[in-house]
């Protein structure tokens, strides 16, 4: 492999860019081959301090990399052949994150038989979560504390607002640009204010479980036309796929397929 910045020859074109040029192993008289494998396991891993975090952890991702080569002449010192295949497998990894999500106390008011209900309820529709994140209070989601919501759990979870006044007219309402706070226009934050005693979202550390598999077929063939003359053909195969849940909701099933 090589990579060329400047000063390129003729037969480069015209590209102004930084050139990458790869050249693959070829066939010989002789038959060579090889063989590699590499497994990481978290239950290998040691438990470390990461980033300045309180408590250890360990690296969890789970992989294993393998493949080998052969080469060869089919014609003795006219035409030599080359294969090689390399894999890295990552099965069922936990992709780890967090993220702000509605808790099952806002989901549980959902009225029986409506819209709401049907989709908060329907399969795969919970957040898969490992509890909830450290850290990260309601400006964190772009909410404000005392004016769009109170806390809960401090750091953690902000409360639903308005449930005590559902079906009922906001008489703070006075324009599309100042729709009032709700509780009959007695303000957010001042007493009388309808905010509720549940958390509706919370800042959960999630999981996304993931599988990748990516290969690579690699073949070429070279012929000596003459002592002088040599032709050679290369390809790469590259095909790659994943599954996950494209978040962190089971019914948001994603499969990729992709060939490089």
């Amino acid at each position: 492999m090589k990579i060329i910045t400047n000063s390129y020859d003729a037969e480069d074109g015209r590209f102004s860019g930084a050139q990458l040029q790869i050249t693959s192993k070829s066939g010989t008289n002789d038959i060579h081959g090889s063989l590699f494998f590499t497994t990481h396991q978290p239950n290998l891993n040691a438990f470390q301090r990461y980033n300045g975090g309180s408590s250890p952890t360990r690296d969890d991702n789970k992989f294993q990399q393998f493949g080998g080569s052969v080469g060869g002449p089919i014609w003795k010192n006219k035409i030599f052949a080359f294969f090689n295949y390399e894999t890295v497998r990552q099965p069922n990894s936990d992709i780890p994150g967090t993220g702000w999500y509605e808790t099952p106390a806002f989901a549980a008011l959902a009225p029986s038989g409506s819209i709401a209900a049907q989709y908060l309820t329907f399969p795969g529709n919970g957040v898969l979560n490992h509890g909830l994140s450290t850290g990260n209070d309601c400006a964190h989601a772009g909410l404000t504390k005392e004016l769009t919501v109170r806390h809960s759990r401090p750091g953690h979870q902000s409360r639903h607002a308005f449930d005590d006044w559902l079906g009922t007219q906001d008489l703070g309402w006075t324009a599309e640009s100042n729709p009032g706070c709700g509780g009959a226009g007695t303000g957010c934050g001042t007493p009388g204010s309808p905010f509720g005693t549940e958390a509706d979202l919370a800042n959960y550390v999630t999981s996304n479980p993931t599988t990748h598999t990516a290969v690579q077929y690699n073949g070429r063939l070279d012929a000596n036309i003459t002592n002088n003359d040599r032709i050679g053909f290369a390809i790469y195969w590259v095909p790659q796929s994943t599954d996950n849940f494209n978040g962190n909701r089971a019914y948001d099933i994603f499969h990729h397929n992709q060939i490089k």
